[in-house]
């Protein structure tokens, strides 16, 4: 990942791959039509690059290197054309499919399978939550040809439905079906486990990895379950101080006035963030507090990573003895991450998750994208959820936080706070980002990129808080 990031910064590449451009390029084949053929007169033919995609009706033909043949006057489109008229047609396909869809029989038929799962897989990334409980209505987790990833994507529709109970009684019974056993995936078994562990379930999430390796061995499922195993611990063995907001677990050798401190501080916390999120009915927060050793030793294997957030808030912080600044944007970074997932029902992209963060925590400065990177190879809002949630790399990483921030800088000085609330209550009702941005700012995410661009160039000084 590395020499990958260094390879698309080269500016032979940016000249290729363009980051500022705020729309997919449409390129056009130089031997486009040079040997057209004759196709129906209900053909309609189109082309990007050198690839051909042929419709009639509900058929299709696609052919890579075909634009020679295109008819002349076929519509030349952007690569990402056919992905985009996929996830339209999946959802297209959800009123034909409701009626079918709830019937076991149905999946027995390999086309109408991939049909309903593909139409569930876009449900779920649209944030279609009711829409995919209905879809899947009625299917039991005993059912021969419903594979388990349909009950997974139920599950996960439950929970932002906040019907929690039905989401675990759900995944109890598919971790019990003879249908999991008799299929042996080793993968469907560990998505299982981690679906599980967000329930807390933290011994039915072990026994699930304990069986996807005797399918197929994984060196990365030890760290894992060690991991569930301390979360367990944290729950169960570790002791206890509540305040209004919060339920602080610490190990025997903390004190309880640490324990008490931290609170303090994590209430004066919630006071002043709620000025940038609304969250006054937000649920007690669990705070673990872990030695650093034991922290990094256990979580993260880095020295890099200072506290996370995955639905309960974790911090290195055993035997410090004074919370000064530094350590209190570091709480004020992931209490920040809870109250956006509560004001959003868990559904804000990484982008604004992140960039939230950072914007609020209490540090005196922050850094401006358009101050380090040079407009050619600044990362696109578009590709900032995929690095922050794939790229192993630490300065893609680095640089995907930072551009993180400076969107919602951009977001703030253009609309202010109430723009930036309108985006997350956007969120909440299950908006993708174009359509939360575009709700805020009237404008395609392209001419979203153009104006952001254009206020950076103009305005690169250091953030000052």
């Amino acid at each position: 990942a590395g020499e990958f990031w260094s390879l698309v910064r080269r500016p032979a590449v940016t000249e290729l791959i363009g980051f500022s451009a705020p729309s997919e390029r449409i390129v056009v084949s130089p031997v486009l039509s040079t040997r057209a053929i004759r196709l129906p007169a209900d053909a309609e033919a189109r082309t990007s690059g050198e690839y051909l995609q042929v419709t009639i009706g509900e058929q299709e033909l696609r052919v890579p290197g075909g634009a020679a043949l295109a008819p002349v006057g076929a519509a030349t489109v952007e690569a990402t054309a056919w992905a985009q008229a996929e996830r339209k047609r999946r959802l297209d396909d959800l009123s034909s499919l409701l009626t079918i869809g709830s019937n076991a029989a149905a999946y027995a038929q390999p086309a109408l399978r991939e049909r309903i799962s593909g139409t569930a897989m876009v449900l779920a990334t649209n944030n279609r939550w009711s829409d995919l409980v209905q879809l899947t209505e009625g299917l039991s987790p005993s059912s021969d040809h419903v594979p388990p990833t349909i009950f997974f994507l139920r599950s996960v529709a439950l929970q932002h439905m906040k019907r929690t109970s039905e989401a675990q009684q759900l995944l109890a019974q598919v971790a019990t079906s003879r249908v999991l056993q008799r299929r042996r995936d080793a993968t469907e078994l560990m998505q299982l486990a981690e679906l599980l562990a967000g329930h807390d379930l933290y011994d039915a999430a072990v026994k699930m990895y304990d069986r996807s390796l005797n399918i197929h061995p994984n060196p990365n499922v030890d760290d894992r379950v060690r991991q569930i195993q301390m979360n367990k611990r944290l729950a169960t063995k570790y002791s206890t101080h509540r305040t209004t907001h919060f339920e602080i677990h610490f190990p025997d050798d903390v004190s309880v006035a640490a324990a008490a401190r931290l609170g303090e501080v994590f209430e004066a916390e919630f006071v002043r963030l709620q000025a940038w999120i609304p969250a006054a009915d937000m649920p007690v927060m669990v705070v673990n507090v872990v030695w650093w050793q034991e922290f990094r030793s256990t979580y993260t294997g880095s020295d890099f990573i200072l506290a996370f957030y995955n639905g309960k808030i974790t911090v290195p912080f055993a035997g410090v003895g004074a919370l000064v600044p530094e350590l209190v944007a570091i709480l004020a970074h992931e209490l920040a991450h809870a109250m956006i997932a509560h004001a959003t029902n868990d559904q804000a992209p990484r982008w604004f998750q992140e960039g939230y963060a950072q914007r609020v925590q209490g540090s005196r400065y922050s850094p401006n994208a358009f101050n380090m990177y040079d407009d050619a190879k600044l990362l696109p809002l578009a590709l900032v959820d995929p690095v922050l949630s794939g790229s192993p790399d630490p300065e893609m990483v680095s640089a995907a936080y930072i551009v993180a921030q400076t969107n919602i800088r951009f977001l703030e000085a253009k609309y202010g706070k109430n723009g930036l609330r309108k985006i997350m209550a956007a969120f909440h009702d299950g908006a993708t980002s174009e359509e939360a941005l575009r709700a805020v700012s009237g404008q395609s995410m392209a001419e979203y990129e153009q104006d952001l661009r254009q206020w950076g160039r103009s305005d690169s000084h250091v953030f000052e808080n």
